[in-house]
């Protein structure tokens, strides 16, 4: 399989949300969506944090999307990440 890039990927995690329903957003795809992130910011494979780090990031960027269904999730994520690590 490709990799999805710009565009096509954000239409391809909406599908998967809308799928899920609006609220819900798959754990698996977010957790993988925040390690691409750290590792943007020079940071190996895995999530510098737990798993308790986690659902508090994960629960700040399902809380931001469900504010603003239109948002960009890369930008969210992003910027979940930064805070993380800007604290």
């Amino acid at each position: 399989m490709g990799n999805f890039t710009g565009g096509c990927f954000q239409l391809a995690v909406e599908s998967i949300i809308r799928m899920r329903g609006a609220n819900v957003m798959d754990k698996k795809l977010i957790r993988k969506m925040v390690q691409k992130c750290f590792v943007q910011y020079r940071h190996d494979d895995t999530l510098p944090f737990g798993e308790t780090e986690f659902e508090e990031i994960y629960e700040k960027i399902v809380e931001l999307k469900s504010e603003d269904p239109e948002a960009d999730l890369h930008e969210i994520i992003n910027d979940a990440v930064y805070e993380f690590l800007a604290t």
